[in-house]
């Protein structure tokens, strides 16, 4: 049997079609490189009908667009906090740090979510220069756990942030997925809530490649051009990332994929929950599915199917979806995992 990867990540799944018509459509004739052309500046307008007054760049990569809006907002003596396992703490390989000088400040997750509480404790250090200076705070929504912020919880973070004079920033590779769960703009979760730099994903959302640089605190964005360029995100045929993300945003792409992808999530959790001797860790909030399996059926059933073991210590493991996950797939995963069961 070949094994099934679509669980690993979401960035294990294809382009959807008409992304691939997009980029397709986008290769004929000629035109300025590094944006100086009329796909970006379309592009541009288009998100910017979702995301309002805002300043936006596109980048190749996620961690291309975290590390380059660290360096837009913060000096190398400052710091960023973060909870512990945030995608910039745990799966960058350290280039935050390294690109820009910055230390993160990690602290303890609850359900992946950062304790606003741990704002003000670094607070303090300010004005004391044997300390590193915070100067951002850092959010991931959807977290890396696959739940959410709500939102009245990422209000209150950006008030704590901004009264004592920091910026919040939110990583967003799963935004779409968030946007949808919540039944609303990616605006109405970031920007009117008071984030002030966003890293808008369009990878896992179902792209080719490409993610964006967002600032709806403008005046960060001042020295960007420079900073995009020194941080190697700058694409010279940046035009085929400016067409998926027109094409992604024109219309409701990216709420029909999220939203597939989020529906995916929730039967696969009611297969699992389903199953004796399975334990969801919570009901599934995105696109991620978080549950407590028995080692030895892991150790068998993750040779079919692929997916990361989360936490060895509990035995959990993490299963995600996307626009092209389908039924099947779920229904052929629950249906071994069941008959695995009965032999543990």
């Amino acid at each position: 049997m070949k094994m099934y990867l679509g669980f690993f990540s979401d960035n294990c799944a294809g382009v959807l079609p008409e992304i691939m018509e997009a980029i397709s459509a986008e290769n004929s004739g000629f035109t300025r490189p590094y944006g100086y052309d009329h796909t970006t500046g379309e592009s541009k307008e288009v998100l910017r009908e979702h995301l309002g007054d805002a300043e936006v760049n596109f980048m190749l990569t996620g961690t291309g667009a975290n590390v380059a809006l660290i360096a837009a907002a913060l000096k190398p003596f400052q710091g960023v906090i973060c909870p512990e396992t945030a995608h910039i703490n745990v799966d960058e390989c350290g280039a935050p740090e390294r690109f820009t000088s910055c230390k993160l400040l990690s602290v303890p997750a609850e359900n992946g979510k950062l304790n606003p509480k741990y704002i003000t404790k670094f607070a303090h250090n300010v004005g004391f220069e044997h300390n590193v200076q915070p100067v951002m705070v850092s959010i991931s929504q959807a977290t890396e756990a696959g739940s959410l912020y709500t939102v009245d919880e990422i209000s209150e973070i950006a008030r704590i942030t901004h009264e004592n004079g920091m910026y919040l920033h939110m990583d967003g590779a799963r935004i779409t997925n968030a946007a949808c769960a919540m039944g609303k703009t990616i605006k109405e979760i970031s920007g009117d809530l008071g984030v002030d730099l966003l890293s808008l994903g369009g990878t896992k959302a179902g792209m080719m490649f490409g993610e964006a640089a967002v600032f709806f605190n403008k005046e960060l964005a001042a020295d960007f051009k420079y900073i995009r360029k020194q941080s190697m995100q700058l694409l010279s045929k940046s035009r085929y990332i400016a067409a998926q993300f027109k094409r992604m945003f024109e219309d409701d792409l990216w709420l029909k994929a999220a939203g597939h992808a989020n529906a995916m999530a929730a039967y696969l959790g009611e297969r699992l929950e389903a199953i004796n001797g399975v334990t969801l860790s919570r009901k599934p909030e995105v696109n991620a599915v978080f549950a407590q399996i028995p080692r030895s059926a892991i150790d068998v059933i993750i040779k079919e199917f692929g997916f990361y073991i989360w936490n060895e210590e509990l035995n959990e493991v993490r299963l995600m979806t996307s626009f092209a996950t389908e039924k099947k797939d779920i229904d052929a995963f629950a249906d071994r995992l069941a008959e695995v069961m009965k032999t543990v």
